[in-house]
């Protein structure tokens, strides 16, 4: 295992954390404020680049799932099947993104399904950045960092 590629993965963890972080914050705002919308579609951009950079991290020849499928071939569909996961999350990534830059200031409705797909989304990235976490474990007994 090389050290840069698992403090790469680390590193790209703890942003991706970050930016759910302040998804999560935005969307628990009063909904009813250009400031709701606007601190909300900025912190989507920002998980969108940081999941983006998480993949092109992980999915580098030299990154993590590369590494880890040379050292633990055992792990290959795994890593397969954690690597299957980035374009769905990306799309959904997208999807909600362009739901809520729509939706403008909603109405109370549509605030409540706004939220309900947002936190479908950081439920389907916790999800992901679980896995990840367990397949570095499987793969060197090393926790690279939960952040929160």
């Amino acid at each position: 295992m090389t050290n840069t590629a698992l403090e790469a993965a680390s590193k790209r963890r703890k942003e991706l954390y970050d930016a759910m972080v302040a998804v999560e914050h935005a969307a628990q705002r009063p909904a009813k404020t250009d400031a709701w919308h606007e601190e909300l579609v900025a912190a989507l951009q920002r998980v969108a680049a940081a999941f983006k950079a998480h993949v092109v991290a992980t999915e580098d020849p030299d990154g993590i799932i590369a590494q880890i499928v040379t050292d633990a071939p055992r792990l290959a569909n795994e890593a397969e099947r954690l690597g299957a996961e980035h374009p769905v999350l990306e799309d959904r990534i997208s999807n909600v993104a362009a739901k809520v830059k729509a939706a403008g200031i909603p109405d109370k409705v549509r605030v409540i399904e706004l939220r309900e797909d947002i936190l479908g989304l950081l439920g389907a990235l916790s999800l992901h950045r679980s896995a990840g976490s367990d397949f570095v474990w499987d793969a060197y007994a090393v926790d690279i960092g939960g952040y929160g």
